[in-house]
């Protein structure tokens, strides 16, 4: 039998997987001057966000009790920030439905991967 912490990467992986493929069909409802707004709209996100990842990262590492409520918030907030300028763009609502989709998949794969490695 599986330990929990591979249970809880591949209920992770999975829910990536299925969001990118809630996200992959949901771009099929834009057209190609929405998609480079959207693409301009996230693009200081994707470039910032790995930035703001390593001192998250190494504070959990330093500060190993508090390190999942860290990387959760993070996430937390990515998450926020990402549907906030998504939905500022008013794109047709068949996109936002996936879109949502696909952020609620990453923030729950997340966070069931905090819970099952460190507080269970």
């Amino acid at each position: 039998m599986p330990g929990r912490v591979v249970i809880a990467t591949i209920v992770f992986f999975a829910c990536l997987a299925i969001g990118r493929w809630a996200q992959e069909s949901g771009l099929r409802h834009l057209s190609s001057e929405q998609k480079a707004a959207l693409l301009d709209s996230l693009s200081g996100i994707r470039k910032y966000s790995l930035i703001a990842a390593l001192p998250v990262v190494l504070a959990a590492f330093h500060f190993s009790t508090y390190g999942p409520w860290l990387v959760g918030a993070f996430v937390a907030v990515f998450v926020g920030l990402t549907y906030l300028r998504v939905q500022a763009l008013h794109l047709p609502s068949p996109f936002n439905r996936a879109y949502s989709t696909h952020l609620g998949l990453y923030l729950a794969g997340t966070v069931t991967f905090l819970i099952v490695v460190y507080l269970l």
